[in-house]
């Protein structure tokens, strides 16, 4: 009975052996999950930051744009104004010009 009894309590010790190399492989495997899951939060919060700067630069060029879109506005209106000066001063000149052939005409006669 004796070696039952050894033969038992040895199954059993053999036993726990393994529970105890599973619990171990087990928990090795939860510790490379949490380094990974670590590793996947740390990613993700770069990737947040790098979209945070590209969303900053957007903004910095959509503002440039505006600006420039403004000043393309502004020089486009100077530029008619100017033409419309310029086709005024035309009509002065043809005037004199007109006037100045009138007393030309007098002068001869």
């Amino acid at each position: 009975g004796r070696n039952k009894l050894l033969n038992d309590f040895e199954d059993q010790a053999a036993s726990k052996k393994t529970i105890i190399k599973q619990l171990e492989e087990s928990n090795s495997q939860n510790i490379d999950l949490k380094s990974y899951q670590e590793e996947v939060k740390n990613s993700l919060q770069e990737t947040q930051h790098k979209l945070g700067v590209a969303r900053a630069e957007l903004n910095c060029c959509q503002r440039k744009n505006d600006g420039d879109q403004e000043r393309i506005e502004k020089l486009e209106l100077e530029l008619k104004d100017s033409h419309k000066r310029e086709k005024d001063l035309r009509y002065q000149l043809d005037d004199e010009m007109g006037r100045g052939e009138d007393l030309q005409v007098k002068v001869d006669k």
